[in-house]
């Protein structure tokens, strides 16, 4: 509502009735402001390479959603309840390796999830039980039909760096699992060689401004 009354207003708001990047001095007509956001999207719809795996396109779809309900993004609460709803139902936006650089947020693979939820067409696809079906199947399977974008919307699914995150949230797990693995591996080592303890005394570690190496003695 907020987006549609500065519009009716006649101001002026970046990439809501204006192009996106060098072109951003073009003002558009109410009119073309739907168009302007789909296209935010097919413009950015070239991923290659191999499908990224399911568990960080899944974690991207959360942060992203979780981003959106701030409120701060003009957009509908349709569009993320509908993020949700494909993540309850195992549907996965297929999205591949290669395109993206996020310099200005994960454009590329945003945009490759953004088609699917609003069921842009059938080119976009989606990853079920490990078959992959179209956007408009998937819609079909939670009983929904594609959705027209308002103003800002496209802009909002597709900028941001939720998709970077979310494979780094993934990562720090990993690490985090495979750390604490490394540590009580080598404990069990320093035993089995009857090892000496002595240079984890504490005196030795408490006088070292590291907070790492405390915790690890």
């Amino acid at each position: 509502n907020y987006i549609d009354k500065i519009i009716d207003e006649g101001k002026t708001i970046y990439g809501v009735n204006t192009n996106f990047g060098g072109m951003a001095k073009k003002h558009l007509p109410i009119e073309e402001l739907p168009l302007l956001q789909e296209n935010a999207i097919w413009s950015h719809k070239c991923s290659i390479g191999k499908q990224l795996p399911v568990e960080h396109v899944r974690a991207s779809m959360l942060i992203r959603a979780n981003a959106l309900m701030r409120g701060v993004s003009g957009i509908r609460l349709e569009l993320i309840e509908r993020v949700l709803k494909f993540l309850n139902a195992d549907l996965t936006p297929v999205v591949r390796e290669y395109g993206s650089i996020g310099a200005s947020g994960d454009l590329i693979p945003l945009a490759q999830i953004a088609g699917v939820i609003i069921g842009l067409d059938s080119s976009f696809k989606v990853n079920y039980l490990g078959s992959e079906i179209d956007a408009l199947n998937a819609l079909s399977k939670l009983e929904l039909k594609p959705i027209k974008l308002g103003p800002k919307e496209g802009l909002a699914l597709v900028n941001g760096t939720s998709f970077s995150t979310g494979i780094a949230t993934q990562c720090i797990y990993e690490v985090d699992r495979l750390f604490s693995l490394a540590m009580h591996l080598h404990s069990f080592f320093i035993q089995a060689l009857q090892g000496s303890s002595k240079p984890f005394d504490p005196f030795i570690h408490k006088h070292k401004p590291h907070e790492g190496q405390i915790r690890v003695a």
